[in-house]
């Protein structure tokens, strides 16, 4: 069996990498819809459509609100918003078809990182060491288990897929490979704009290839940058653009060992990291850190001739993980899914330099990685239950930021959705008492006192989403709803002329005036609201059943 491994090493990795990612993540295709996936995903109809995809995705940016409008705090990855319509063609809301496709995506990679090593060189044993304990890093589960970050192991797959291309072009200097290198960096940059880090990557291989042409490297890397601009010029096109915030410098070096820390000693993870991102300024340890980081800087480009590997994987996580940690602004700071790609040159480096050891120390060195690794795995096969949970996601997840006033959000909508109103008022009080004026967390604090009985209340709260978001028709509506519950009809309708007024395309005022007119006998009325809601989401499953109730109505 050993023999046949050995001389059959690609194989043998693809078996042994798909036991291992199904072992660490089989639970995960059991999840539900989580998160950011419920407005993304679940209760998005514009997936359905293609039109609607080519429309909102591809010739529109992506704001970061429910509604996915706007232009500010925008990002414009169409490749990701494709992917996720494909599977909602395949698999309707079936979760566990979006999940698969993530964990396929997750061991592409690995193979793909494997197949790169071992063109540059890497022995078989090594080659898939690095991809096996890459592949099982807890870290990695938010990119993984959390289906909205697709776009991170989507573009790790095209950029990996682009490095492959360039060693086959370099090599062969055949024109198809040039020209898939070329379709595989548009493809990494439309997919999250992390792909264009390509043309770093790109000199690295550079550096480990100095007996190749120059002239062939050149041309990749001008052919990278190409597709960066080509990639701006549509982003720019579109309209999408970055949030507007400053550059956080002084905390660099802080997140960056915070990083090191959620990569190297995963004891807590939280898919929501902005209460815990280090303060921005110029303080004692925030100088040592910065220090700590140029001493790894200065690290690097001493090994580049005496350990090539570790350098490089040094230099791959330096420059993955960097633009993360204050150069670029980010609206929320961290998160674990940013450091999906710089891991690779993490474990790359450990995994060298391990290697490179006498023997016997190379043996302890070995298996002390085996017992990180051990221990890593079993950390990930517990956030994956807790992925299955929203509940125990949540509560865990605030362990490790436990001042994360949209975590306390989600888990008040978790329990208001199980019918559980009390526990749900209990995290949305919390919620708002870092986040008083947050609108999302106050409508549902609203409805959830609704469902309580407690109207006046409940009344209070809409009107103050009103005062904060007065054209937003979403208060309006929910108002709305609560006087056509108490009977207050004629206070409904004037309430669904002002929803109305704010948004003539908010199928939901017109559905509940359809069931309040269908509830006093006057079914002429509330076929005509019925149809506007059908005007709007065409096949409305609820709506068309309470059409089919209407009786004596020509339909």
């Amino acid at each position: 069996m050993w023999n046949w491994m050995k001389r059959r090493p690609r194989v043998s990795f693809g078996l042994a990498s798909v036991a291992w990612v199904y072992l660490l993540y089989s639970g995960v295709l059991s999840a539900p819809f989580v998160y950011d996936d419920i407005d993304q995903i679940a209760n998005n109809p514009a997936l359905q459509s293609w039109h609607d995809v080519y429309s909102r995705f591809i010739l529109s940016p992506v704001c970061l609100t429910s509604q996915f409008l706007g232009s500010s705090d925008s990002t414009y990855r169409p490749l990701f918003w494709m992917s996720l319509a494909v599977d909602r063609h395949l698999w309707g809301t079936d979760a566990s078809g979006f999940h698969f496709t993530n964990l396929f995506l997750h061991w592409l990679n690995g193979f793909l990182l494997f197949q790169l090593l071992r063109k540059l060189e890497l022995s078989p044993f090594v080659a898939g060491l690095v991809a096996l304990v890459w592949l099982g890093l807890p870290v990695n589960s938010e990119a993984i288990a959390w289906i909205s970050a697709r776009a991170y192991p989507l573009s790790t797959a095209f950029m990996l897929l682009a490095l492959l291309a360039s060693l086959a072009y370099v090599r062969s200097r055949r024109w198809p490979s040039l020209i898939a290198f070329t379709a595989f960096a548009i493809m990494a940059n439309f997919s999250h704009e992390q792909g264009i880090l390509l043309v770093a990557f790109i000199a690295l291989i550079y550096l480990a290839e100095t007996e190749r042409e120059p002239k062939d490297w050149i041309v990749l890397g001008v052919i990278s940058l190409l597709t960066d601009v080509i990639y701006s010029i549509c982003k720019f096109a579109v309209g999408a653009h970055a949030g507007n915030g400053d550059r956080t410098l002084c905390s660099v070096g802080l997140k960056f060992w915070k990083y090191i820390q959620l990569i190297s000693f995963p004891v807590h993870m939280s898919p929501e990291r902005s209460s815990v991102v280090p303060t921005n300024a110029l303080s004692p340890i925030a100088f040592i850190a910065w220090a700590a980081l140029v001493g790894l800087i200065g690290t690097t480009l001493l090994l580049r001739k005496h350990a090539p590997s570790v350098a490089a994987g040094l230099a791959v996580l330096l420059l993955g993980l960097l633009p993360y940690c204050g150069f670029v602004y980010i609206y929320q700071g961290m998160a674990e899914r940013f450091a999906y790609l710089p891991a690779i040159g993490f474990v790359l480096a450990i995994v060298t330099a391990g290697m490179l050891a006498r023997p016997l120390e190379k043996r302890v060195l070995l298996g002390c990685l085996a017992i990180w690794a051990a221990w890593g795995a079993w950390r990930l096969t517990t956030r994956v239950q807790d992925w299955r949970e929203p509940i125990a996601l949540y509560r865990n997840s605030l362990k490790a930021t436990p001042r994360s006033a949209y975590l306390e959000k989600n888990l008040g909508d978790v329990y208001a959705d199980q019918g559980e109103f009390q526990q749900a008022l209990a995290e949305y009080t919390k919620s708002l008492s870092s986040t008083r004026d947050d609108p999302n967390t106050i409508l549902n604090y609203a409805a959830a006192l609704q469902a309580t009985g407690n109207g006046a209340h409940a009344e209070t709260q809409y009107k103050r989403v009103m005062t904060l978001l007065p054209h937003d028709s979403r208060a309006y509506v929910d108002l709305e709803s609560l006087y056509i519950e108490e009977g207050r009809l004629d206070e409904a309708i004037a309430m669904y002329k002002q929803a109305i007024a704010v948004n003539s395309n908010d199928a939901t005022a017109y559905f509940d005036l359809g069931v309040m007119f269908q509830q006093r006998g006057q079914d002429q009325d509330a076929l005509a609201f019925y149809r506007k809601v059908l005007q709007l989401k065409p096949g409305d499953p609820l709506t068309l059943l309470y059409l089919s109730k209407l009786h004596g109505v020509e339909q």
